[in-house]
């Protein structure tokens, strides 16, 4: 994981966590653009709330395990990759992550079926120590819930463009993937 951002983070007092502005880094990407990386990079930062920050992300991941998956020669159309933890556990197996990485995807799998499946799910009963930069950092958690899931959602911003970029720089065919037709 980036150290210098994440301590960076961790240091931001709670109450200017609210100012950090991520549209900045949207209006550096093109209008449009049908490469995978500047897609998932523009529609992750653009989400307000944990709820699609953490779908949207974990979409993109989803989709990013598949290609590793068709990239590794599987047919993943059999039933044993249907799910994100399946396709997760096998694309970990292949070797495509770093521990960190394979951490994160697993507990914001874990957070992404908590909201997708229980509408009135608490977030300020998800222990956000879990995520890796949290627990690596020095991050201090705070007790008030708006910040605590505010901080969960910008590190979980950060988690996935990095996550993403990390895996294209040790396979950069993924730097060229065009997004799919719809």
């Amino acid at each position: 994981m980036n150290k210098f951002v994440y301590e960076k983070l961790a240091r931001i007092p709670f109450k200017e966590l609210t100012t950090i502005d991520f549209t900045a880094i949207i209006t550096m990407l093109p209008k449009s653009s049908k490469t995978l990386s500047r897609t998932l990079m523009r529609d992750v930062m653009k989400q307000e709330g944990i709820l699609l920050t953490v779908i949207t992300g974990h979409l993109y991941k989803d989709y990013i395990l598949a290609l590793l998956l068709k990239h590794a020669g599987e047919d993943i159309t059999r039933r044993q990759y249907q799910s994100f933890s399946q396709k997760l556990a096998k694309v970990n197996e292949l070797g495509y992550l770093e521990s960190d990485e394979y951490h994160f995807l697993s507990e914001i799998n874990k957070l992404r079926n908590k909201l997708a499946h229980d509408v009135f799910y608490d977030m300020s009963k998800w222990d956000i120590r879990k995520l890796p930069p949290i627990e690596h950092y020095g991050f201090r958690v705070p007790k008030n819930r708006p910040y605590r899931i505010l901080l969960v959602e910008i590190v979980s911003k950060c988690c996935f463009v990095e996550v993403y970029d990390n895996i294209a720089k040790r396979n950069p065919w993924l730097y060229l993937e065009n997004i799919p037709e719809s």
